[in-house]
């Protein structure tokens, strides 16, 4: 009797092992679709049903100029496929895979590419209404003269692709990363853009103006010609990268890091950089007209050719740094650090160094005239 339940159980056994093979046999396969049963499948709909459609392996079909709508297309895959003036509604791609995939002058409204991973693909020309990319994964893609209106891009990884005359309009990233990707003329200003990475990407002539960018990093990107305008850049991370002719006026970047960074023809009038690290960086033919840089390290930076008049440099470090043709005229200086600092042809003229320091600097043709407090300046002999 016993050897009979064990052989029972066995086989019971056998039969639920067996069943569950092919279960999952028959999850990871994926239907390849001919282009006739695609076609069917994809436009020829009940409008007032959403089709599911799952699964399925969609190779080298052509759908240009088709209206797809109200179709559910998640977990499958997509190689080869043409959607260029394709009109697309309420679709969604969640968890499916696309690769060489032409998306040019389509229109895309209420469509989902969460979890999707997209390699390949060409977006020119195409307007993105109300479309999700959430945990997607882009990879040598072309967005170029793409309209983004209304979009949600979260934790996306977009790499070595191209934004050519983008536009993004009211648009929310977030945690997102454009890792080595060229941004060119394109539009991001007035936006929330806030804990992305622009890690050694090429950017250059586009507008970030009036966009919070806090947190955001741009390590080793090469920038110009951009505009940062009145953009929030709080604890943002510019270390290494190469910035020309950028706009940073009225901007706010609270306890970022400019470190070992490039900068050169830069605009940072009436800019609040307090707290922020331009350690090891170099600066030339810069404005920091008005700005405030309180508590701001320069510590071993090099500043040539810099108007930094009107601003505050209070409790600001300069230490082992080196300025050359710098105009510091008028600015609130109390309590900063020159400690060892180089100074050429630098002009101190009408500001307020109380407790400055001044200690072991070296100084050549430098103006104090109507510096204000200059008999509490520390370091130097009256």
């Amino acid at each position: 009797m016993k050897h009979f339940n064990f052989l029972l159980f066995s086989f019971f056994l056998f039969l639920s092992i067996t069943s569950c093979t092919l279960i999952d046999d028959e999850r990871n396969r994926y239907e390849l679709l001919n282009e006739r049963d695609a076609r069917v499948l994809l436009s020829e709909k009940d409008s007032e049903n959403i089709t599911i459609v799952n699964r399925k392996q969609f190779n080298n079909i052509i759908f240009s100029a088709e209206k797809i709508a109200r179709i559910n297309l998640n977990n499958n895959n997509f190689n080869e496929i043409d959607f260029s003036y394709a009109e697309l509604n309420e679709v969604t791609f969640n968890g499916s895979d696309f690769k060489h995939i032409d998306f040019s002058h389509a229109t895309l409204v209420n469509v989902s590419f969460r979890g999707a991973s997209i390699s390949d693909a060409i977006f020119n020309d195409a307007k993105l209404i109300n479309v999700t990319f959430e945990h997607t994964t882009i990879n040598n893609s072309q967005f170029n003269n793409t309209l983004f209106f209304n979009d949600k891009l979260s934790f996306v990884k977009i790499k070595n692709s191209s934004l050519l005359n983008t536009q993004m309009e009211k648009s929310k990233i977030s945690n997102s990363e454009f890792y080595y990707s060229t941004i060119k003329h394109s539009k991001f200003n007035n936006l929330s853009i806030k804990q992305t990475q622009f890690t050694g990407s090429k950017i250059s002539y586009s507008d970030f103006s009036h966009s919070n960018l806090s947190n955001s990093d741009f390590r080793t990107a090469q920038i110009d010609s951009s505009s940062f305008i009145s953009s929030t850049l709080n604890n943002s991370n510019f270390s290494k990268s190469e910035l020309n002719n950028l706009n940073f006026s009225h901007a706010i970047a609270i306890g970022s890091r400019f470190e070992r960074a490039k900068i050169s023809n830069g605009n940072f009038d009436n800019a609040d950089f307090r707290e922020t690290r331009f350690l090891e960086t170099h600066i030339s033919n810069s404005s920091f007209i008005k700005s405030n840089l309180e508590f701001s390290i320069f510590e071993f930076a090099e500043l040539s050719n810099c108007n930094i008049s009107k601003s505050i440099i209070s409790r600001t470090n300069f230490k082992r740094a080196s300025l050359s043709n710098c105009d510091l005229s008028n600015t609130k200086a109390k309590w900063s650090n020159f400690i060892m600092t180089t100074l050429n042809n630098t002009n101190f003229s009408f500001s307020d160094v109380h407790k400055a320091d001044f200690r072991g600097a070296h100084l050549n043709k430098v103006i104090f005239k109507g510096a204000l407090n200059f008999k509490n300046i520390i370091g130097l002999e009256n």
